[in-house]
């Protein structure tokens, strides 16, 4: 399967509902609700097609500003081999409390701040807990 820009699978995914997009950065968009809240999506590509690739992404917390926002979702798109990219939009409030089983927060002591991050892994048995995030489940709970 060919490398594919994320900016264009969410974008087209997007415009199959009834939510504004406006991009600000290269992974990061806004979208509008039809209520006019505004919610934020920071895109995140896990391409599976790479050869021992590693199965997790890892969010730098200063991504973030060291914090979750209510209104920010990870839209995690994973590239395998010969299907459709799947697409996730996982509320960043799932950090707060992580699983430790798919989410993680990997806290750094004070100096080491700076490696802190959120942790996302993909591995078999964990798709069934990471479906509750799939997309289409997700975006229709946006209002």
């Amino acid at each position: 399967m060919p490398s594919l820009q994320t900016n264009y699978v969410i974008e087209k995914v997007l415009t199959t509902t009834k939510l504004h997009i406006s991009k600000k950065e290269i992974s990061r968009f806004s979208i509008t609700s039809q209520s006019g809240k505004v919610y934020q999506l920071d895109e995140r590509i896990l391409d599976l097609t790479v050869p021992r690739r590693d199965k997790k992404v890892k969010i730098p917390k200063s991504d973030w500003n060291y914090e979750l926002p209510d209104n920010l979702f990870v839209a995690l798109v994973i590239l395998l081999e010969g299907i459709e990219p799947t697409i996730y939009l996982i509320p960043s409030k799932v950090f707060a409390e992580p699983d430790n089983y798919i989410f993680f927060d990997n806290e750094q002591e004070e100096r080491f701040k700076h490696f802190s991050n959120w942790e996302i892994k993909i591995f078999r048995k964990g798709i069934e807990k990471l479906s509750e995030y799939a997309f289409d489940r997700v975006v229709v709970t946006i209002k």
